[in-house]
């Protein structure tokens, strides 16, 4: 099997020669899927499942440097046209990938944790909304939902996002897989060796150097590929 026909078939529930593995955002060797972002496509190379990395609405916000919270707080009406907007980029980014060649998206979720927003926050702004972009690119090959922070992300929140794969940082989280399978069927993506997919950040933190890359432009995320 090569990387996509891997990815592919444990997304279907099949049987896979060994355990997928997704190196990103560093590079690695091993990994089975090529990430990177949709407007930089490089070379996917053979056999690799190609992924674009894409920012939801919240992640959206924080590369335009927009305080969407501020917003919300001040004026709702204004804060929700402004959140509709960040939607539109993130939708249009989603499609664009989709129409040249990627089999699916990375899904980054910001947003879903304390330092970003409360609980009832981006439970009452931005969950349905990255539900709906979502639900709406379910026929893609694969998915991967992947959510950014550490002990104090909201997983409970996302943990029913749809996907065919829930990704997340079990390490700094201290959330198991154990935890996250009680929550949600399907396949899950992290750090650790119980997980149906290995995710290789070759970072320690990689929620704060993703964090601080959105918000610099002028410094891109490395791209993650498989051989």
């Amino acid at each position: 099997m090569n990387g996509r026909e891997r990815l592919i078939a444990a997304a279907g529930g099949m049987a896979v020669d060994r355990k997928p593995i997704i190196a990103w955002p560093m590079p690695n060797s091993d990994s089975d899927a090529y990430v990177t972002c949709s407007h930089e496509p490089g070379a996917c190379p053979d056999g690799a499942l190609k992924l674009a990395a894409v920012a939801n609405p919240f992640g959206q916000a924080l590369k335009a440097g927009v305080d969407i919270r501020s917003a919300f707080e001040e004026d709702p009406v204004e804060g929700a046209t402004i959140l509709d907007g960040l939607v539109a980029l993130t939708e249009a980014e989603v499609q664009f990938a989709l129409k040249h060649g990627f089999d699916g998206v990375f899904y980054l979720v910001y947003g879903a944790r304390a330092g970003h927003t409360t609980p009832m926050e981006y439970g009452g702004h931005y969950l349905e909304r990255d539900r709906e972009i979502l639900s709406g690119i379910a026929g893609a090959q694969f998915n991967l939902v992947f959510v950014l922070g550490g002990e104090d992300a909201y997983l409970d929140f996302v943990s029913d996002l749809p996907a065919h794969a829930f990704g997340w940082d079990s390490v700094a989280s201290g959330v198991s897989v154990a935890q996250i399978r009680a929550m949600r069927p399907g396949l899950l993506a992290t750090n650790s060796p119980d997980a149906d997919i290995e995710l290789r950040f070759g970072l320690a933190d990689v929620a704060e150097h993703l964090e601080s890359e959105i918000q610099n432009p002028k410094s891109q995320i490395p791209v993650a590929h498989a051989l």
